[in-house]
């Protein structure tokens, strides 16, 4: 969740230091960068229901003194910056400090919903086809709603529109290819820059993650990772400091799958070879499927490991896919690997030398690399062929 942080303080960086943006997305630990009231809201938002901060101020930011159609967008913006809370720990949450607001409009309640259920989807390891898909209400008004070109009235229309900022920020994740690439992709849409950019972070971040901005190389000057210390960015801006570390806490224990920005590997496009598999006859139960989704952290001891990206298993270690692959359900109630892909110039020895030590160590290693582990249950569409 903290991925719309991210993208809220990376519109301020491209607005005012392009040349750090393409570089690293946003300055070392946010410093000099300010939040909009997108990224307050949302801090203001984890105080009150991750942290329960007291005397923190946890109320809503009135830009104007009237509720014109550019101040209504405001507000509910703000509004889907608590909704992040619900789309990450399944609860309710009911943002507070509303007196005096205007009643809530049919599309603002749709695009909570949208917002929530799509986050919901992609941390639950869905596809970004399969979430777009999975809510049919999304999808029809998508096709038609005039959310492409921007329409400039002197009645607001699409200009203020939360609807079509949340349909703006959706094709910014969907057609990106990592967190970084998604944020690019958000800076080309007119409106409100930092609503797109914060809604297109939270998107990304519930798919990638967001701990690693990949940078191309075109922008990186050999460059081609920089981190970014999350755990600074509320102090910096006048915020609990343990507030970041239970936004990421919770990222952690709510997804099902290690993020693939947490794999550091190249963000160019790779060439796939469709490879035989030894390990097409191995049993793969229910509990092997998901320790293999969710993953881990590679280290000196287990240099391979796997993580999800849209529907598929890859298989890499720190800075190098080795290749891909699927699962593919068995009537027994067990699964096996299929469509084993090659990445780029590695052999076929090499690939199932890597699958080997990953396989291993999700199979003899899982206490020691996430000590108690909390069982989430992982659907069977899940990189499935």
């Amino acid at each position: 969740m903290i991925g719309a942080l991210i993208g809220d303080i990376a519109a301020w960086t491209y607005e005012h230091e392009q040349d750090t943006f393409w570089k690293q997305l946003i300055p070392d630990g946010g410093r000099g960068a300010e939040p909009s009231v997108y990224g307050h809201a949302l801090m203001r938002a984890a105080s009150k229901n991750v942290l329960n901060v007291p005397r923190q101020d946890v109320s809503f930011i009135r830009t104007s003194s009237e509720w014109s159609p550019k101040e209504r967008l405001c507000l509910s913006g703000q509004w889907l910056m608590w909704q992040l809370m619900c789309a990450w720990d399944d609860g309710k949450i009911t943002p507070i400090g509303m007196a005096g607001s205007p009643p809530m409009e049919k599309e603002d309640g749709y695009a909570r919903m949208f917002v929530i259920n799509l986050i919901r989807a992609l941390r639950k390891g869905k596809t970004k086809s399969e979430a777009y898909h999975s809510e049919q209400c999304f999808k029809d008004l998508s096709k038609d709603w005039n959310w492409r070109p921007w329409m400039k009235t002197d009645g607001g229309g699409d200009e203020y529109s939360t609807l079509t900022h949340v349909f703006r920020a959706w094709d910014s994740f969907y057609r990106g290819f990592d967190f970084t690439s998604s944020l690019h992709n958000a800076m080309i849409w007119d409106g409100d820059r930092h609503l797109i950019a914060a809604l297109t972070g939270a998107f990304a971040d519930a798919m990638y993650g967001c701990g690693q901005s990949m940078i191309k190389q075109k922008f990186g000057n050999g460059d081609c990772v920089h981190e970014i210390n999350l755990l600074c960015f509320p102090e910096t801006f006048g915020y609990h400091h343990a507030i970041a570390h239970e936004m990421m806490e919770i990222s952690a224990t709510h997804r099902v799958f290690w993020a693939k920005n947490n794999s550091r590997t190249n963000v160019e496009w790779h060439h796939w070879t469709p490879v035989h598999c030894d390990y097409e006859h191995k049993i793969i139960t229910k509990e092997l499927r998901r320790r293999i989704i969710k993953s881990f952290e590679p280290g000196w001891e287990d240099r391979y490991s796997f993580y999800l990206d849209d529907g598929w298993i890859y298989l890499c270690r720190s800075f190098v896919l080795i290749g891909r692959f699927k699962f593919k359900k068995k009537g027994n109630g067990t699964y096996q690997i299929c469509r084993l892909e090659l990445c780029d110039k590695v052999t076929e020895s090499e690939l199932h030398c890597a699958l080997e030590g990953a396989m291993y160590s999700v199979e003899h290693h899982w206490e020691q690399q996430w000590g108690f582990d909390d069982v989430i249950d992982i659907d069977d569409s899940v990189a499935s062929c």
